[in-house]
């Protein structure tokens, strides 16, 4: 088969899709044959040195029809994120040359990210966006969930496909006696990553987490420019023993860092498939996570942490829950590690193939 990958990633090392777009797209060129074009302004060096990676200095792209052969006549388009694409002409193209492409939005379809910003989406969707969702052979969701949220594109053809993770030699094997420590590693993003509901569940239960040792680490760059406040309304609730900030984390650092943590924390309003959880989980470390981070149900199943919903009074309800349970940890972490082998690369690429040729055969 042959595939033609497009998208516009800055190459930033915090930034999941920075990790889960070039992972996947290496993992299908080894049964397909795949040429990835990325029309970010920014990369990441390491892309350069894969024979199929193709940037806006490498190549002049306008349409696909004017690509190299093979691919100028591809089977399939995958394109990576949606709302990225708005000032670009590659939906537009897409359909006039009438090439076969389904969309990962990545969470953007769902009611919580079409919240965001609303009023810019809505026009934009009314305008031309709307036409390109119904364009798509298949929108490709990264969880069911996913997929039952995105009402804007009810009725429409999916799949769902998750993100994956290389296995890892090394696993979590002793949890701390003492204290608890949480982990979180993604952007500062206050709505979307939930982290004004975690402030506010901590300061509810506030002298539980300082009795028992609790410290919540969080890693990551301010992308919304709200880390003062969010700092400032620590120290207003007199958390900054429990609640710590610190700078992005990435490669071996991020490793250490996970193998230090007891529980990985993610408290998101919204995602499509995290792989910061993904990949905590890999190394064996339970998860505490809120129904917005879409692997509830997952975690449930095989009890590989802790979940809680949407607001502040239910993630405190979590932290005491965990702190009852701490005995369980090492249980849990082993769960958290089994869960992560349903979403190697490798099987996620042999199931990708196989959903899409039913696609093309459909089309």
């Amino acid at each position: 088969m042959k595939i033609v990958y497009i998208s516009k990633l800055n190459g930033a090392k915090w930034s999941g899709p920075s990790y889960s777009v070039p992972a996947q797209i290496d993992a299908q060129s080894k049964i397909d044959d795949v040429i990835w074009i990325n029309l970010g302004q920014e990369e990441n060096s390491e892309w350069n040195k894969l024979d199929y990676y193709y940037n806006k200095r490498k190549i002049s792209f306008k349409k696909i029809s004017g690509l190299m052969k093979p691919f100028d006549k591809p089977d399939l388009v995958v394109v990576e994120q949606f709302y990225a694409f708005s000032t670009e002409k590659v939906f537009y193209n897409l359909i006039k040359e009438k090439v076969p492409y389904i969309i990962i939005p990545r969470g953007e379809f769902t009611e919580a990210a079409q919240a965001q910003k609303h009023v810019k989406k809505m026009v934009a969707n009314r305008l031309f966006m709307n036409r390109y969702m119904k364009g798509a052979c298949a929108i490709q969701y990264l969880t069911q969930k996913e997929k039952d949220d995105s009402k804007i594109c009810k009725g429409y053809p999916g799949l769902v496909i998750p993100n994956g993770t290389q296995e890892k030699e090394n696993i979590k094997q002793q949890f701390s006696p003492d204290e608890l420590c949480f982990t979180y590693i993604g952007r500062i993003d206050v709505y979307h990553k939930g982290l004004d509901l975690l402030i506010q569940a901590c300061n509810l239960v506030k002298m539980e987490l300082i009795r028992n040792s609790v410290i919540i680490k969080i890693y990551g760059p301010d992308r919304d420019g709200r880390l003062d406040e969010m700092k400032n309304l620590v120290e207003k609730f007199g958390l900054t023993t429990v609640i710590r900030f610190l700078d992005a984390v990435v490669d071996p650092e991020k490793k250490k860092v996970l193998l230090d943590t007891d529980v990985f924390l993610m408290t998101s309003r919204f995602e499509g498939l995290p792989m910061a959880l993904i990949e905590a989980m890999s190394y064996g470390i339970p998860c505490a996570i809120t129904e917005g981070t879409n692997m509830r149900n997952e975690v449930r199943e095989y009890d590989a942490g802790w979940d809680c919903q949407n607001s502040s009074e239910s993630i405190a309800d979590m932290f005491l829950k965990v702190i009852d349970e701490k005995k369980f940890l090492s249980q849990k972490g082993r769960n958290a590690h089994r869960l992560s082998k349903e979403y190697t690369w490798n099987s996620i690429a042999e199931k990708s193939q196989l959903e899409y040729e039913k696609i093309i055969r459909r089309e």
